[in-house]
């Protein structure tokens, strides 16, 4: 099983929550998003601080979204309404947060990564970022509403290849579309 964490460190009035499973492309597991959640909605009694900053630990990926141990546990439509629960509270511990959320992204940001960088208010990517929701491809549907974002910010027919095709959208292609902000976070403190 994967033992990934949130390294989570106060800076600056900012709070830092790094997604940290290296092995696995950063990937997520149940204890790491409810770490998520709890860490944005304890951060709402600290006067301090006023950023949530999001990131990846490393330069390869802020996340390969859930981990595979976690899918592999993905047996039965009550395992899967489960899921979509926990990835619902992440999007609503965003949601409901007065504090500004930043997504710093580099290399992959896929799955619940991509669901989540989307939750944020300012979202900054390095050259080698890439998204991508490929959920269709393992017969899931984007779980942290992924799909309801995404037409929210790209043409019609760009978000049906990525939804139905998993196609992949690069940063300077995101950064067209005024997606997100290309930006070096190759110093993200």
């Amino acid at each position: 099983m994967s033992e990934g964490k949130i390294i989570v460190e106060k800076k600056n009035k900012a709070l830092y929550l790094t997604i940290s499973n290296p092995d696995t492309l950063n990937a997520l597991t149940v204890q790491m998003r409810q770490d998520i959640i709890d860490n944005v909605r304890a951060a709402e009694n600290d006067s301090d601080i006023r950023v949530i900053v999001l990131r990846g630990d490393g330069d390869r990926a802020l996340s390969s979204g859930l981990s595979m141990e976690m899918l592999d546990e993905i047996k039965t439509v009550e395992d899967r309404i489960e899921q979509w629960k926990v990835g619902k509270a992440v999007r609503d511990a965003f949601a409901d947060s007065t504090k500004i959320l930043v997504c710093a992204v580099k290399g992959a940001c896929a799955g619940a990564g991509f669901e989540f960088a989307m939750c944020c208010d300012l979202v900054y990517c390095a050259d080698n970022a890439k998204f991508v929701l490929p959920e269709f491809n393992i017969g899931l549907t984007p779980g942290c509403g992924g799909a309801i974002s995404l037409h929210r910010h790209i043409p019609h027919n760009r978000f049906m290849e990525m939804v139905l095709f998993c196609d992949i959208m690069k940063a300077e292609e995101a950064h067209r579309w005024s997606f997100f902000r290309l930006h070096s976070v190759a110093e993200q403190n």
